[in-house]
């Protein structure tokens, strides 16, 4: 999966995200995860649906670090590497 493709899935699985708290239009790389509005059920619906669509594990640990949503990119990037 490309960059791209990444990108474009995650802008789909963050408009379906209810919580969310900016308009996903304004939402950009550099973008902090934590100014998006998630809450500590609502990140574990994301997580949820970020292994779905990825078909990858995702440890929760690993998400709370990410900072920004480049960070993220690159985090899927690496798992569906491996």
């Amino acid at each position: 999966m490309t960059r791209e493709q990444i990108v474009t899935a995650l802008g789909e699985l963050l408009e379906q995200q209810e919580q969310i708290k900016v308009d996903i239009t304004e939402i950009r790389p550099d973008s902090r995860l934590d100014q998006l509005g998630f809450d500590s059920l609502s990140v574990l619906d994301f997580l949820y649906d970020v292994e779905n669509r990825f078909k990858v594990p995702v440890e929760i640990a690993d998400l709370v670090a990410l900072e920004r949503v480049d960070e993220l990119v690159e985090y899927l990037q690496r798992k569906l590497a491996a």
